[in-house]
C-alpha cells in the first residue's frame, strides 16, 4: 500500500532514491580509500625494506594477477552486473548464487593445472628454479583474489556496500599486518608478501560470503540460462579486457625487457602515489554499472549520461584536490616513507596523474556503453588503442626511457577515450532519431482518431 501511494510522488521518490544513491557513492568512495591506503602502505614497506628489485619482482606477478582478474571481471562480473539489476531481488539472488557455483567448480579445476606449470617447466629447464617458489604462490594468491573479486562485485549488484566495506576493512587490516610482518622477518622478499596477500584475500573471502547472505541455488537448467544470456556479452567483454590489459599494464613487461626490474620498481612506486586515483575511480565504475543498467532501462540514455557526466564533474574535483596534496606531500613521501630516490620522480608523478584523469573519463563514458550491451564495439575500440599504447610505449621507452613507457600508456587511453566519444555520440544520435520516430507515430495515431 506505501509503495503504491509513494509511487505516485515523483519528488519523494527522486529525493529517497539520491540519498541512496549519496549513500552508495560515499560508501564506495570509503572502500577504495582504504584500500589504495593499504595498497600505498605495501608497497612503501616493500620498496622501503626489501628494495626495488624485489618489489619490481612481486609487481610483474601481481599484474598477471590483475590481468586475470580483469578477464574475470569482463566475463562474469561485468555481464551480471548488467544483467541482474533488471530481474526482480529473487530472480537476482537465483542468478548471482548459480554463477557463483559455476565459478567455484571452475577455479577449482584451474588450480591444480595452474600449479603444476611452474613445477614442469622447471624440470624441463624453461623456469629457473629460484623463480619457482614465487609463480606457485601468485597461482594460489591469484586464484583466492579472483573468487574475493567475484564475491564483492555480487554485493555492489546487491547494493549492499557496508557490508562490503566491512569485509574490506578487514582484509585491509590483515593486509597491512601480513606486511608488517614480512618486513620483520629474517629474509623478506616478494614471495613472502605474495603469501601475506593470500592469507588477506582468504580472510575477505570468509568475511564477504558471511555478507553475501543469499540461499545456495545450483540447479543446472538455471546455471545454464544464466550463463547462455551472459555469454554474449561477456566473450566480447573478456576480448576487450585483455586487449586494454596490453595497453595499460605491458609497460612493466616493456621497462623489464628493455630496462631493468628496478626500472619497473621506480615506475610502479610513482605509480602508487597516483594509485588513489585509479583505485576511486574503479571502485566508482564497479558500483555505476548496475545502476546504469537500472538509470537505462527506466529513463534513457539522455538522463542516464547526464547522470554520468555529475559524477565525472565530483570525480574530477576530488582528483584535482587529492593532486594538490600529493604535489606539496611528495618528497616526505618518496624520502621519508618509501626511503627511495625514483629517476624522473615529478615527471612521472605528473604523467601518471595525466593518465588517471584520461582513465577516469573514460571510466565514466564507458558505463553508458556497458549499459547499452556495446561489448563488441568496445573490444575493437580497445584493440586500436592497445596499439597505440605499444608502439608509443616502445618508441618512448627508447628515446626517453621510464617515462616513455608511461607516455605510452597514456596515449593509449587518449585513444580510447576519443573512439569512446564517437560512439557514444553516435548512440545518443540513435536514440533521439528512434524518439522522435515514436513521437510521430504517436502523433500520426491520434490524427487517425
Amino acid at each position: 500500500h506505501s509503495f503504491h501511494h509513494y509511487r505516485y510522488e515523483p519528488d519523494v521518490i527522486k529525493r529517497l532514491y539520491g540519498s541512496r544513491i549519496l549513500r552508495l557513492f560515499s560508501a564506495a568512495v570509503i572502500d577504495q580509500g582504504i584500500i589504495s591506503l593499504a595498497n600505498l602502505a605495501l608497497a612503501a614497506l616493500l620498496i622501503r625494506y626489501v628494495g626495488a628489485g624485489e618489489y619490481g619482482l612481486f609487481v610483474l606477478v601481481q599484474v598477471s594477477i590483475a590481468l586475470l582478474a580483469s578477464i574475470m571481471d569482463a566475463w562474469v562480473n561485468g555481464p551480471l552486473s548488467v544483467l541482474a539489476p533488471q530481474r526482480s531481488e529473487e530472480q537476482r539472488d537465483v542468478m548471482i548464487s548459480g554463477v557463483r557455483f559455476s565459478l567455484l567448480r571452475f577455479l577449482g579445476l584451474l588450480f591444480l593445472p595452474c600449479l603444476a606449470v611452474p613445477l614442469i617447466g622447471s624440470a624441463l629447464g624453461f623456469i629457473e628454479s629460484s623463480m619457482v617458489p614465487l609463480l606457485v604462490m601468485g597461482v594460489i594468491a591469484g586464484t583466492i583474489g579472483l573468487y574475493r573479486e567475484f564475491l564483492r562485485s555480487a554485493l555492489r549488484i546487491r547494493a549492499e556496500m557496508n557490508k562490503l566495506l566491512l569485509a574490506d576493512a578487514v582484509y585491509v587490516t590483515v593486509l597491512i599486518s601480513g606486511a608488517v610482518l614480512v618486513v620483520n622477518v629474517p629474509d623478506p622478499s616478494a614471495v613472502k608478501a605474495l603469501m601475506a596477500l593470500a592469507v588477506a584475500a582468504a580472510t575477505g573471502i570468509f568475511f564477504l560470503r558471511r555478507a553475501l547472505d543469499i540461499p545456495k541455488f545450483s540447479d543446472a537448467a538455471v546455471r545454464k540460462s544464466s550463463w547462455r544470456e551472459m555469454r554474449p556479452l561477456g566473450i566480447w567483454a573478456a576480448v576487450g579486457a585483455a586487449i586494454y590489459w596490453v595497453q595499460s599494464q605491458s609497460f612493466n613487461y616493456a621497462l623489464a625487457i628493455r630496462l631493468s626490474e628496478v626500472a619497473v620498481g621506480h615506475v610502479n612506486a610513482s605509480r602508487l602515489m597516483i594509485m588513489p586515483m585509479f583505485q576511486l575511480c574503479t571502485g566508482v565504475s564497479h558500483l555505476l554499472l548496475p545502476s546504469a543498467a537500472g538509470w537505462l532501462h527506466h529513463e534513457g540514455l539522455p538522463s542516464l549520461v547526464r547522470r554520468l557526466l555529475k559524477f565525472m564533474a565530483v570525480l574530477l574535483v576530488m582528483d584535482v584536490a587529492y593532486l594538490l596534496v600529493l604535489w606539496i606531500m611528495r618528497d616526505w613521501i618518496t624520502e621519508d616513507l618509501m626511503r627511495a630516490e625514483i629517476p624522473h620522480r615529478d615527471l612521472l608523478i605528473l604523467l601518471w596523474a595525466t593518465h588517471a584523469l584520461l582513465g577516469m573519463t573514460r571510466e565514466m563514458l564507458q558505463a553508458a556503453l556497458l549499459a547499452l550491451k556495446r561489448f563488441r564495439a568496445l573490444a575493437w575500440l580497445s584493440l586500436v588503442a592497445a596499439v597505440a599504447a605499444l608502439g608509443a610505449m616502445w618508441f618512448g621507452v627508447v628515446h626517453l626511457g621510464a617515462p616513455g613507457a608511461v607516455v605510452g600508456t597514456a596515449a593509449g587511453e587518449l585513444t580510447f577515450l576519443i573512439g569512446l566519444i564517437f560512439l557514444l555520440m553516435q548512440s545518443l544520435r540513435r536514440d533521439r532519431a528512434a524518439t522522435q520516430q515514436a513521437d510521430g507515430s504517436v502523433r500520426n495515431g491520434r490524427q487517425e482518431l
